[in-house]
């Protein structure tokens, strides 16, 4: 895992939060990496200053997945996962991704809301919800277990197959831009590049944003 504060510089944060693309951004979207395409947007242009340190374009990555996440107190955070290609995760055709980044893109007053990390980094297929819930139920990681405070400005990469959730907002506001890197597209990405939280293909207009950065 690598940890970064104060990963952008003041304004480039402010104009992200304040662009059209950050504001309208459908729930899912795909990006083929600014190794074959050049940044459309705001937000892609944020997440080329997050990923070039860490990318080599000749190890052949496919691209991005990025979505962004406002979380509100009172929320229950979000429950125990990898990141994988949610669509086909109840199937045997499910993927996880390569490697995954979270940018905290502004924090306001808030109590929860961390980042906990469990050691359980499985690739195997039958990696099931199932799976977790007995890894979880064992107890095996709990003294290994991981908090991270979720901080404005904040950039944390992590391996997309560690075993992740947020804990519960008690108190203020947290949001975040995330993103994973894949190595085989998934397969719901090769229809459409954008879609709803339903996984319906949607109509981002600000995907080619004319004041991008």
């Amino acid at each position: 895992m690598i940890l970064s504060d104060e990963v952008l510089a003041e304004e480039s944060r402010l104009h992200l939060v304040n662009s059209l693309s950050y504001k309208t951004m459908t729930d899912y979207n795909w990006w083929d990496g600014w190794w074959r395409v050049g940044p459309r947007n705001s937000v892609e242009h944020v997440l080329y200053l997050l990923w070039k340190p860490y990318i080599d374009p000749n190890a052949y990555p496919k691209g991005i997945e990025y979505w962004s996440r406002k979380l509100t107190a009172p929320d229950p955070g979000l429950a125990w996962h990898q990141d994988t290609n949610e669509k086909e995760f109840s199937t045997d055709e499910y993927q996880i991704a390569g490697a995954s980044m979270t940018y905290y893109t502004s924090v306001d007053n808030l109590t929860g809301g961390n980042l906990e990390m469990y050691p359980y980094d499985s690739r195997e297929k039958g990696n099931t919800r199932l799976s977790i819930h007995n890894y979880l139920e064992s107890g095996k990681g709990d003294e290994y277990k991981e908090t991270i405070r979720c901080v404005q400005n904040r950039m944390v990469l992590y391996d997309s197959a560690r075993l992740h959730r947020v804990s519960v907002v008690h108190k203020g506001v947290r949001e975040n831009l995330a993103s994973s890197i894949w190595f085989e597209k998934p397969m719901i990405f090769h229809k459409h590049e954008n879609y709803d939280r339903n996984w319906k293909p949607q109509t981002w207009e600000a995907k080619h944003e004319t004041n991008r950065y």
